[in-house]
């Protein structure tokens, strides 16, 4: 597997894993994590807390030489009260993500509810106070010897370029640019790599259907049903611009990972051989072409990139 190949990870969510309560059936670690390390991968983001223990971390390093890079953590703000967790619990969050070797965590900044249906509103003095509670999260990471990064998640807090830019003028924090999360948003995922490269830390690759984006953000459907409905595609079969991000983002210099989250939501266990192993196979070959057509035509960061498991920033 040439360098470029080797920093492409895959995430829990694909096989439907997710922190949302009631989100649908969850597939168990073995066969989630088996099913990663068949397709060739030997990366991945950890799921939510409490569905991989540290114990099958360590089996999972030691039998086949996996890596866990990084965490989603959603941290609450309440616009009347600012941060809601303490340094105390954002301590844990990242010692347990240290202790099973990650490096990263990805942090989207939610309201007090579950889901991603009704978004909060920032405005005046509140980006600044939001910015401030990052850098609070910032500092926590580099503590454990872990980095933090910005997720724009639809249905939170931040969750279109422009938020993210409001965001960074007044923060250190970096970002990872999430491909359907923007296009979900109404924005251009080509834009923020564009605009802040350099900000960009961590990358997370979905394609989106554009029919299902636009009922959700006119509220003509959920966000829970519009995932059930397909509303994250494969890579290629969408209308995210996936081949003008990555790349804009080698040519750039973008030296880090390259996660495959397509975001879904399963009823029941599929067959073994079946389900989202098929998707993810097919994002999979996807970008390792697009990755092989860019180091082919010189791609100027394509031989030269870092190592994404890099230290702290």
């Amino acid at each position: 597997m040439s360098s470029l190949e080797a920093r492409i990870a895959a995430a829990p969510i694909s096989w439907g894993v997710s922190e949302v309560p009631g989100w649908g059936h969850q597939m168990a670690p073995e066969r989630v994590f088996g099913e990663i390390r068949s397709l060739g991968l030997h990366a991945a983001e950890l799921g939510p807390e409490g569905y991989l223990t540290k114990d099958e971390v360590a089996g999972e390093i030691s039998a086949s030489g996996f890596s866990i890079i990084a965490g989603f953590i959603p941290i609450v703000f309440r616009l009347s009260g600012g941060l809601v967790d303490s340094l105390a619990d954002l301590e844990q969050t990242f010692a347990r993500l240290r202790d099973v070797g990650a490096r990263l965590g990805v942090l989207a900044v939610v309201g007090d509810g579950t889901g991603y249906d009704s978004r909060p509103r920032l405005r005046g003095t509140q980006w600044q106070e939001v910015a401030d509670a990052l850098d609070v999260v910032l500092e926590v990471a580099r503590a454990n010897q872990m980095r933090a990064v910005l997720h724009p998640h639809f249905g939170t807090f931040i969750e279109s370029t422009e938020d993210t830019l409001q965001v960074l003028e007044r923060s250190e924090i970096g970002v990872c640019l999430d491909t359907g999360h923007l296009a979900l948003a109404g924005a251009d995922p080509v834009g923020l790599a564009s605009v802040a490269p350099r900000r960009i830390q961590h990358v997370h690759l979905k394609d989106i259907d554009d029919d299902l984006a636009s009922r959700v953000r006119r509220r003509q459907i959920s966000y829970g049903d519009a995932v059930r409905q397909g509303l994250f595609r494969p890579l290629g079969q969408g209308q995210a611009k996936i081949e003008e991000v990555v790349t804009h983002l080698e040519s750039s210099g973008y030296g880090g990972w390259y996660v495959l989250e397509q975001d879904v939501a399963l009823a029941e266990e599929p067959p073994p051989g079946s389900g989202p192993l098929l998707s993810v196979r097919s994002s999979l070959d996807y970008l390792t072409g697009l990755l092989k057509k860019l180091r082919n035509v010189g791609s100027p960061s394509a031989e030269s990139c870092h190592d994404p498991r890099g230290g702290a920033a």
